[in-house]
């Protein structure tokens, strides 16, 4: 019985489906916040997160609003009532608050972080560092700037390094540096037989892991077609010790097929080699290898392809966060090279989103002004009326987990047991989970919390 028990919610988990009266069993909607002002009603959102903030704002404002000017920092140390801990408008070079082009983040420990912000105001583009500390009340400290630096719309993050209009050194917060790039070519920088007049691309998102950069856009065709295409560069980067120094390797770039649409977001997985890349409104999602890019095949055929046109992307481990139509996503893409992706979740909220995940919670900005927050758990209450989940706050951490690591279980849990996606009994010892005895995959964890039966869900990677 407890065999069939686990593969029918199993299976409820694969198609984020229902089991019982459950709602979706790895989403459900824990707060909300509400912007109180029009500061973040846009269409470009920019979200971020360190410790317990969430930082928010928006580059293009609804059309007969005013510029956007303002970080809005919001505490979500209670998830279930996020609230405004800082509004921050930046006034280096004017009385009047500078324009926000873009930011981005680092997170330093658990209570402090970096973020990273390009803006327009006085006459100059610049480049401001703010550093962000947990307190009662936190503090947002001024770092240093960079001033007249290039007009740019969009940024990334790679360790020390930030990219977004000019390139920057950032190991020294208080006095970042605007470095020189070398750029090497070892792969077509856009398709061979684009226009020879690049003038008519338009960059349209960016994203970094480790050492790879991926940037999407919309590249015109031929003089005798004129139509956009989904276009990728891909770049590997290198970053010395001499802060004075960028070396990026173009490997190449791909694009979709001629439809007259462009792609609007990417995403980039160096692990699994893939980048997944929006194919424009009404064209859906595809993946494309890496190796493949790099080989110059400007055209290859993309490992998968999913109906989704994204709004917003966000990679953890095997597991791809997306917002599209007003629904969010997660999907279980560690199988992606051969074609397999597992729609785990979905949670409808009606409008567009960009996106952010941890290991617990999903992020989500609304081009309306307001932030979500959706919890990621699928513990359950398992009984002859179905399901419904636990009052207790309990998770499993980290979850997913890597495959040479340990999991020691809360003292709480009661006759703690383990099974395979078969039903197959996995010995424990000491309560520990030792992940380097099992095979890459999705177990079911099966115990008493409370004089309640519960099952939660474990995500092994290979």
């Amino acid at each position: 019985m407890l065999t069939r028990i686990i593969c029918f919610v199993l299976f409820a988990v694969l198609v984020g489906g229902v089991f019982g009266q459950c709602d979706s069993l790895n989403m459900r909607l824990v707060g909300s916040w509400e912007c109180p002002s029009d500061d973040l009603y846009g269409y470009n959102g920019v979200i971020g997160k360190i410790g317990n903030y969430v930082i928010l704002a928006v580059t293009r404002r609804m059309t007969g609003h005013e510029q956007p000017d303002s970080l809005w920092i919001i505490d979500v140390s209670t998830p279930s009532s996020p609230d405004t801990a800082i509004i921050y408008a930046d006034t280096a070079f004017s009385d009047t608050p500078a324009v926000i082009r873009w930011f981005t983040f680092k997170e330093e420990s658990e209570d402090s972080g970096y973020i990273y912000v390009g803006y327009n105001g006085g006459g100059r583009e610049y480049f401001r560092v703010l550093k962000l500390k947990d307190g009662n009340p936190p503090t947002l400290t001024k770092m240093g700037i960079v001033d007249s630096i290039y007009r740019g719309m969009f940024a990334t993050r790679m360790g020390y390094w930030v990219y977004g209009g000019g390139t920057f050194h950032v190991d020294d917060p208080g006095d970042p540096v605007w470095v020189t790039s070398t750029v090497i070519y070892e792969g077509y920088l856009f398709p061979p037989d684009a226009s020879s007049d690049i003038g008519d691309w338009e960059m349209t998102d960016i994203y970094s892991d480790q050492d790879y950069m991926a940037i999407s856009g919309w590249i015109w065709d031929s003089a005798e077609v004129y139509e956009p295409a989904a276009y990728l560069r891909l770049s590997k980067r290198k970053h010395p010790d001499d802060s004075d120094i960028d070396t990026s390797w173009i490997k190449g770039c791909w694009r979709g097929a001629y439809n007259g649409n462009g792609g609007y977001c990417v995403a980039l997985n160096e692990t699994l080699r893939v980048v997944a890349i929006d194919m424009g409104p009404g064209e859906g999602l595809a993946f494309v290898s890496m190796d493949s890019i790099e080989d110059s095949a400007y055209t290859a055929e993309p490992l998968a392809e999913l109906g989704l046109p994204p709004w917003d992307m966000h990679w953890i481990d095997g597991y791809l966060y997306l917002t599209t139509g007003g629904y969010t996503y997660v999907l279980d893409v560690t199988n992606v090279s051969s074609g397999t992706i597992v729609t785990i979740g979905m949670y409808h909220l009606g409008t567009g989103t960009r996106i952010l995940a941890d290991s617990c919670f999903i992020y989500l900005h609304s081009m309306t002004g307001y932030l979500y927050i959706l919890e990621l758990d699928t513990t359950m209450q398992v009984g002859e009326d179905g399901c419904s989940f636990l009052d207790e706050e309990f998770r499993i951490f980290p979850n997913p987990i890597l495959q040479n690591q340990r999991l020691v279980l809360d003292k709480k849990l009661k006759t703690p047991r383990l099974f395979d996606i078969s039903g197959r009994k996995i010995e424990l010892h000491d309560r520990t989970i030792n992940t380097s005895e099992l095979s890459p995959g999705i177990y079911l964890l099966v115990a008493n919390l409370n004089n309640k039966k519960i099952i939660k869900k474990l995500v092994v990677l290979g």
